[in-house]
């Protein structure tokens, strides 16, 4: 058995993704893994990755849109049976997230942000910049900026009362760009 430290050599190695290291081994004998190379960079065939972007206009910090059509609308134009579908908002100031979507479920939702970072508490980034977003901020950053989820045959592996959420962190309104990726086959 090869060592180790001595396994494979580094010294002809083009940038990732253009290498191939050939038949290499790993620690206690174990043989290779999947190493990319020109000819396989991805492991999709071409054509199998799909992305969409939409438009969603909010009226402000709470505002809560539904996105799980959208979504699935995208999944069908990419004409993918399964996979996963990542659904993206751009900015630092909005979330993506799963919930019951009814006004009960967000009302709490907001409640709890308002808990845990109140629009009107003191903020670095409003005494920084002269603004009043520093809620926004911390909001978006506590739930983050996307959300996958699975399909098959097509459909959203989503529970019954589990839709995809965009939330408005921001205090103001604002035009968002949706971005749905879809990776499947």
């Amino acid at each position: 058995m090869v060592p180790w430290s001595t396994a494979a050599s580094f010294e002809n190695i083009a940038p990732f993704p253009y290498f191939d290291l050939g038949e290499y081994r790993f620690p206690y004998g174990t043989r290779g893994a999947f190493v990319p190379t020109v000819a396989d960079a991805s492991p999709y065939p071409e054509g199998m990755v799909y992305t969409a972007r939409h438009k969603v206009s909010t009226t402000g910090q709470g505002d809560a849109h539904d996105v799980t059509t959208v979504v699935s609308q995208s999944i069908a134009a990419a004409k993918q049976r399964a996979g996963v579908a990542t659904v993206f908002v751009v900015g630092s100031t909005a979330a993506m997230t799963t919930i019951e979507f009814e006004p009960g479920a967000i009302a709490d939702l907001n409640r709890l942000l308002e808990t845990l970072a109140p629009r009107a508490g003191r903020y670095e980034h409003h005494l920084r910049w002269g603004d009043d977003n520093g809620s926004s901020h911390a909001r978006a950053a506590l739930i983050g900026p996307s959300v996958s989820v699975p399909f098959a045959d097509g459909e959203l592996l989503l529970g019954t009362w589990q839709q995809i959420m965009l939330l408005e962190c921001d205090t103001r309104a604002r035009t968002r760009e949706l971005v749905v990726q879809i990776v499947g086959q």
